[in-house]
């Protein structure tokens, strides 16, 4: 009786696990009208958010921007859309033509900007604000391609400089400031202070101004990062 339990159970279980799996492979894949008739809605919104024009005019993203784009990615990526319903998107986005197109111009304009040549700076304005917020527009990036649908106008990122550049460009700099600090300044590290107590009691001798700083500093110095925790990880490190 043991053993006709045993493989009774062992049947079921190999019944119920591929159409447990299968049952839910189309929960994930599939998508009702109703769930790709939010998804349009929410495309549309996104589009129509007054802020997202205000990154292409090179005001770094807020959280709220990055919150809307990254839900919207959730949402995409949980809703696989059919032919049909991406053309339906398109039809349906086409109402907010005028956004879509100034933010195409927008994008147009930052691509001819950051290709602009600046004097004794590796790159420009422009391409500073597309590299310090590259993940916003990768984001986009990501939300087209799981759209199945070039939604989102996105700069070229290619141009970009390359890490290594970078790098010379901030040893350089460095080198610079070091040369400037060698000629005015002491160079305080020669005096190889045994603690911070020594260092201390150097700093406030040295003028009344770094005494008023050290005293500000010890007592008074506060360490914050005004960000909701939920959008700390776009924060550059």
């Amino acid at each position: 009786m043991r053993y006709v339990l045993f493989i009774s159970l062992s049947l079921q279980f190999l019944w119920t696990t591929p159409a447990w799996a299968s049952n839910s492979c189309r929960h994930v894949v599939a998508s009702t009208p109703e769930q790709a008739a939010q998804l349009v809605n929410e495309v549309q919104k996104a589009i129509n958010d007054p802020r997202i024009d205000h990154v292409y005019r090179e005001i770094a993203p807020t959280w709220e921007n990055y919150n809307t784009i990254q839900q919207l990615l959730l949402n995409a990526e949980k809703v696989k859309l059919n032919e049909n319903e991406k053309i339906e998107l398109l039809d349906s986005i086409s109402d907010s033509r005028g956004q879509l197109a100034l933010l195409k111009e927008l994008t147009d304009k930052l691509n001819s900007m950051q290709n602009k040549k600046v004097v004794h700076l590796l790159y420009n304005q422009t391409s500073r604000f597309l590299d310090n917020n590259i993940a916003y527009f990768k984001l986009l990036q990501k939300v087209n391609k799981a759209l199945g649908v070039e939604v989102f106008p996105v700069p070229d990122l290619q141009n970009l400089p390359k890490d290594s550049d970078l790098i010379l460009e901030a040893e350089a700099l460095i080198k610079k400031l070091e040369d400037e600090v060698d000629s005015k300044f002491e160079n305080i590290s020669l005096r190889k202070f045994k603690n911070v107590r020594e260092f201390n009691k150097f700093a406030a001798s040295e003028s009344t101004h770094s005494a008023k700083l050290l005293k500000l500093s010890q007592k008074n110095l506060t360490v914050a990062m005004h960000r909701p925790e939920s959008a700390r990880f776009w924060i550059p490190i």
